[in-house]
């Protein structure tokens, strides 16, 4: 079913995150699905991106919201 599948993608979301949290120490992640044409799959799948954040990032805190908000993706 899909609550089944939602399940078990947020079960595999906290396998990678205790990985990722061993494995590079980040301080943060952003986490994120790619749904529709529009998302951005050029093939249509369900897949899950698991981004490890850390505070020496140029970007650091600013999120996927400050990238969407930039002046090449406003409606024109």
């Amino acid at each position: 079913s899909h609550v089944d599948e939602v399940s078990a993608a947020f079960q595999l979301l906290a396998e990678v995150k205790r990985w990722m949290d061993v494995t590079y120490q980040p301080q943060g992640y952003n986490v994120g699905w790619n749904c529709g044409a529009v998302g951005g799959p050029d093939v249509m799948h369900a897949h899950m991106h698991v981004i490890p954040r850390f505070e020496q990032e140029p970007y650091a805190g600013r999120g996927i919201r400050y990238w969407l908000k930039q002046e090449p993706n406003r409606w024109r």
